[in-house]
């Protein structure tokens, strides 16, 4: 198993519609709330795993090449919001590919609910 292998759920809408938060504990021991807006597989190449300022040209190519990817249906773009992608293998050992998912910052809140 790898770290991030129960990521692979999310390759189903319905189970990102019963769990679409991710929660990451900060340096104040609060919990970040994050909103899972995208998945799908990426390829290394893609621009997936591009860094970019919050604001600005490279914010808004990466999102649009977030939706234009995105294998949901139901979800909103971000529009500004803090991003985070976790990724991990797919299950064909595909060296070049990636299980992918993008979350958007919704609030820092003191217990998960």
């Amino acid at each position: 198993g790898s770290m991030f292998g129960n990521l692979g759920k999310y390759t189903k809408e319905s189970f990102r519609n019963s769990h679409p938060y991710v929660y990451i504990l900060n340096t104040n021991m609060l919990w970040e709330k994050y909103e899972i807006y995208s998945e799908y597989t990426a390829e290394v190449t893609d621009g997936t795993y591009s860094i970019f300022a919050r604001s600005g040209k490279g914010y808004d190519e990466f999102v649009k090449l977030t939706m234009d990817k995105n294998e949901y249906s139901g979800t909103k773009a971000p529009e500004g919001e803090k991003l985070i992608t976790l990724s991990t293998c797919t299950n064909n050992l595909d060296a070049d590919k990636r299980i992918t998912v993008h979350a958007k910052y919704i609030d820092t809140i003191a217990e998960i609910e």
